[in-house]
């Protein structure tokens, strides 16, 4: 498997089930077109702008208050996972 399929994969695993449909819905209609065989480059590389677009759009859709709580925990695991000092990342404030 290619370096960025497997990063695609491993973003995708973070969409939230409606967006996994979305982009299910988006690749079965890519799959439809008259063009899915066509592996030029060209081809290839408008694929995946258009991907990468519909990626862009997934994140800037984020919820704020999940953000938040997802930026709190994350503080809370990166203090707690230092193995080099005790001194936190983020000390309370």
């Amino acid at each position: 498997m290619s370096p960025k399929l497997t990063q695609l994969i491993e973003q995708s695993a973070a969409l939230s089930p409606q967006e996994r449909l979305e982009l299910a819905t988006h690749l079965k209609s890519s799959q439809d077109s008259p063009d899915r065989w066509d592996l030029s480059e060209a081809t290839i590389a408008k694929r995946n702008v258009e991907m990468r677009q519909v990626l862009a759009e997934w994140r800037e859709m984020g919820d704020e208050v999940e953000q938040t709580e997802t930026w709190e925990e994350l503080k809370v695991s990166l203090d707690l996972d230092r193995l080099s000092s005790n001194r936190p990342f983020f000390p309370a404030e």
